[in-house]
């Protein structure tokens, strides 16, 4: 097979995935998407690139198809992966986010977790302010949760894992926010109702639909925007700059970059080791500091208790 009967293979698996799976990949970076599609190819014992022939799999099997769209939509997740950046969300960005809420008189907290998969992200966030909040009713908490995978959402909604997702939970969280399930001769562990009702799961494809709401105060997007195109990911961007409140938080994986212009005016980077952004505020409404817009690149640890 030459190269031009090659990518046009290519080309059909693509529209074959976008008609039948409603997921559009060519917003993704094409090498991942081959890398993807190829441990698919190579697990139904074909040569490496072999597209012509998958094709023919994918018109007889939805189980093959469905594997395919869970090697291009399912990551590895688990509580409170990474434990440098949960220290840093625990220890200082949920604690400001509060003081912030209460010196303004604010009454809500609203959370975005973009491309939860299976629950652990939001479900991590909802049980930290649960610690820092308490019981009290000052702040209402709103935590969503969204991913384009639908069985990843029926995992996260049922709210049931295995010990290997619990590794990094403190032994004192799983204590008071799990309880034991049995699964068959498998000891599994719930997250506490409690705790699930902080969380609102649904399903949306954040390249193609509106936000789910407005005026979050924190957008979490860890890990995705690597896989996506240029194009994609500046319209990802602009989604998360004008979904987010004034000054409002944002969360990326620590090798996702904001590096055009347009965006660099639009936020500035709180902890450059992590990639915690904050949308800069309006300028009618603040005086932006010189020498942070000239350096915004250089991370922020700490903020001046007048911004």
């Amino acid at each position: 097979m030459n190269t031009t009967e090659k990518d046009k293979c290519f080309g059909e698996i693509l529209d074959i995935i976008h008609r039948k799976c409603r997921l559009d990949c060519r917003q993704y970076n094409e090498s991942y998407i081959k890398r993807r599609l190829n441990a698919r190819i190579m697990a139904n014992s074909l040569n490496i690139d072999d597209y012509f022939s998958y094709i023919k799999i994918l018109a007889t099997s939805n189980e093959e198809l469905r594997c395919l769209y869970d090697a291009l939509t399912i990551n590895v997740t688990q509580f409170f992966r990474d434990n440098k950046f949960w220290e840093l969300i625990a220890k200082d960005i949920l604690p400001k986010m509060l003081l912030e809420k209460r010196s303004k008189g604010e009454k809500t907290l609203s959370i975005w977790s973009c491309g939860c998969s299976s629950g652990e992200e939001p479900y991590s966030l909802a049980m930290l302010l649960r610690e820092l909040a308490g019981y009290k009713k000052d702040i209402n908490i709103f935590i969503t949760g969204t991913d384009i995978d639908e069985r990843s959402l029926s995992k996260a909604k049922a709210g049931i894992y295995d010990l290997n997702a619990l590794k990094n939970v403190p032994k004192e969280y799983l204590l008071k926010y799990f309880r034991t399930a049995k699964s068959g001769d498998q000891i599994k562990y719930e997250v506490d109702p409690t705790i699930r009702t902080m969380v609102h799961l649904k399903s949306h494809n954040f390249l193609n639909e509106p936000p789910p709401a407005r005026e979050f105060d924190a957008i979490f997007c860890r890990n995705v925007m690597i896989y996506f195109t240029l194009p994609a990911k500046d319209k990802l961007m602009n989604t998360f700059y004008e979904t987010l409140s004034h000054h409002g938080w944002l969360m990326l994986g620590k090798s996702e970059v904001l590096f055009t212009l347009k965006m660099q005016q639009h936020f500035y980077l709180y902890n450059v080791e992590e990639r915690v952004y904050r949308k800069e505020r309006r300028r009618n409404k603040m005086k932006v500091e010189n020498e942070r817009r000239k350096n915004w690149w250089w991370g922020y640890g700490d903020e001046k208790s007048n911004q």
